[in-house]
């Protein structure tokens, strides 16, 4: 009886289409998981998670690879297209970066009030240099 059940087991999971994901695709999708970590958004990593999952599944991003009839003939055009579609994701990913960045800056700039310190530092330097090509000052 186990053993008929097992082979009825195997035989339907025999019919199942199992999805492949590139490797490369894989380190993607980590990369921006791993930065969407403090993504500003009200919803966070959830937000960015979602996005990037529909992205990756969407047809219209590498459609060699969702419309190909003859995948022996078009292979080395699916990965040239598959690479070409993550070197813009790698792309995205940075620019998500530059956004947490500037989010990061701006919120210590507010916090920590603008550059008013450092404009009378310069002053400061301004007025030491002057003194110093002018020379000292003597009492005559």
């Amino acid at each position: 009886v186990a053993f008929a059940f097992m082979s009825a087991a195997f035989t339907a999971a025999a019919h199942v289409k199992v999805a492949f994901m590139h490797p490369f695709v894989r380190d993607l999708y980590k990369r921006a998981i791993l930065v969407g970590r403090d993504y500003p958004h009200k919803d966070g990593l959830d937000y960015v998670r979602k996005t990037w999952k529909k992205a990756l599944r969407d047809p219209s991003n590498c459609p060699l690879y969702y419309n190909s009839s003859d995948r022996a003939k078009d292979e080395k055009d699916i990965e040239r297209e598959i690479l070409k579609a993550v070197g813009r994701g790698r792309y995205m990913v940075k620019e998500m970066a530059g956004i947490i960045q500037l989010k990061k800056y701006r919120e210590m700039k507010k916090r920590y009030g603008s550059n008013d310190g450092a404009d009378k530092l310069e002053e400061a330097l301004r007025l030491l240099s002057e003194n110093a090509e002018n020379g000292p000052k003597t009492g005559g």
